[in-house]
């Protein structure tokens, strides 16, 4: 009987590492194939710390700095910066509050959501379709089905639409990449009849001062 638990017991440890290790490759494949600078911030995660240290040891490996804190970087550093979280996690639900208090999901920032629970999945997506997860946002959600990770964008293309997701591949050991383009703005063309505000900025200069009222332009 004792022989059986320890067995049991085992078993049991092997499936946990060897979930975590196929995590941690996933989000290293999936930063790889980014193809961007990327400083990594994680929060809300409620995994063991050892696994955290292997995942912060195995992204530096491909050049990736990470850090725990989600207090504002500068603003040089935007470009580079991903966020991670787990919707698995109870501490989720103050990360992606905090990221839509502090536009967080705006252009530049990047988000990685991980998911594998059906349950927490249902009842946690509100929070990202009620936020301010809009058009310039750059948010893909994976979800843990079996042995692979199944990846969608999500953004709303105005204040007032609904949701749309969009396939951006799976994971299954090889990141496979399905995005058309990989353009974030060849992707997001169709505002579906919502307007969008531009504005045209003109340097004011003593060659403008000049050449404008010549040419008609003011």
């Amino acid at each position: 009987m004792k022989v059986e638990i320890i067995i049991l017991f085992l078993f049991i440890q092997n499936s946990v590492r060897a979930k975590d290790a196929f995590t941690i490759q996933f989000i290293k494949s999936f930063i790889q194939n980014e193809g961007k600078p990327t400083h990594l911030i994680y929060g809300g995660l409620c995994w063991k710390k050892n696994v955290i240290n292997k995942l912060v040891i195995e992204v530096s490996k491909v050049g990736v700095r990470t850090s725990a804190s989600f207090k504002p970087l500068s603003k040089y550093q935007d470009h580079a910066i991903m966020y991670l979280t787990d919707l698995d996690c109870e501490q989720s639900n103050e990360v992606i509050s905090y990221a839509s208090e502090k536009e967080l999901f705006q252009f530049t920032y990047r988000w990685l959501v991980l998911v594998s629970s059906p349950e927490l999945k249902e009842e946690k997506l509100p929070l990202l379709e009620d936020g301010p997860v809009l058009v310039d946002s750059d948010l893909v959600l994976a979800e843990r089905v079996g042995d692979q990770f199944q990846m969608v964008e999500m953004h709303r293309p105005g204040i007032n639409g609904t949701m749309i997701t969009s396939p951006r591949g799976f994971y299954n050991g090889s990141l496979v990449d399905t995005r058309p383009n990989r353009e974030l703005y060849k992707r997001r063309r169709n505002m579906m009849g919502h307007p969008i505000i531009m504005s045209n900025v003109i340097q004011d200069s003593n060659t403008t001062r000049y050449h404008l009222p010549r040419e008609d332009r003011l």
